[in-house]
């Protein structure tokens, strides 16, 4: 899960995969804008088939936070 969650990352930023890990912070060490943020959690619906309201959207800070999130609600 975790390898899924940073290729759609790759795909959405243009930062190196090796500098990607679970600790990584999308907003501080990604510098992802709002409309990047949403393309990619997009991504990660079409992906894992879950559906993020827009309440959640901010339990979604790290690439470990995305990934417990997906397995606690798919």
């Amino acid at each position: 899960m975790l390898e899924k969650v940073i290729d759609i990352i790759c795909r959405n930023v243009d930062i190196p995969r090796e500098k990607i890990t679970g600790d990584t912070n999308l907003l501080t060490d990604l510098g992802l804008q709002s409309i990047d943020f949403i393309d990619m959690v997009c991504d990660f619906e079409e992906t894992f088939d879950v559906e993020v309201p827009e309440r959640d959207l901010r339990k979604l800070v790290t690439v470990k936070s995305i990934v417990s999130y997906i397995e606690d609600n798919s």
